[in-house]
């Protein structure tokens, strides 16, 4: 399962939380499909401390409810680290892959 903040954009978060406790604290658990992955780089900070970080996106369609009601087809994965041509950062939770099955839990 993956900790999550924002539906929209759903970010990796970890930690030692018990499956029981993700289970109770989601507002929403769902699984589905990876269907697309996109890698966006962002500059971060300012001046001599500026730099860059990655984020891959993945898309999950939603095939299965298992808890709420999230009101969508589609959900957003926003994992940090990524490729793209010029750039690359190990990722920083979960990595998946088109057509990868995922578990996916979002909490308020």
């Amino acid at each position: 399962m993956i900790a999550a903040k924002d539906a929209s954009a759903l970010t990796i978060t970890t930690g030692n939380v018990s499956l029981k406790d993700l289970v109770v604290k989601s507002d929403y658990i769902v699984m589905g499909t990876v269907a697309d992955k996109k890698v966006e780089v962002v500059t971060v900070g300012e001046g001599k401390l500026a730099g860059k970080r990655a984020y891959t996106i993945f898309t999950l369609s939603v095939e299965k409810v298992i808890k709420g009601d999230p009101d969508t087809k589609e959900v957003l994965i926003r994992v940090e680290g990524g490729r793209t041509r010029n750039f690359w950062q190990p990722p920083m939770g979960p990595y998946f892959s088109i057509p990868d099955k995922v578990l996916e839990k979002k909490t308020a």
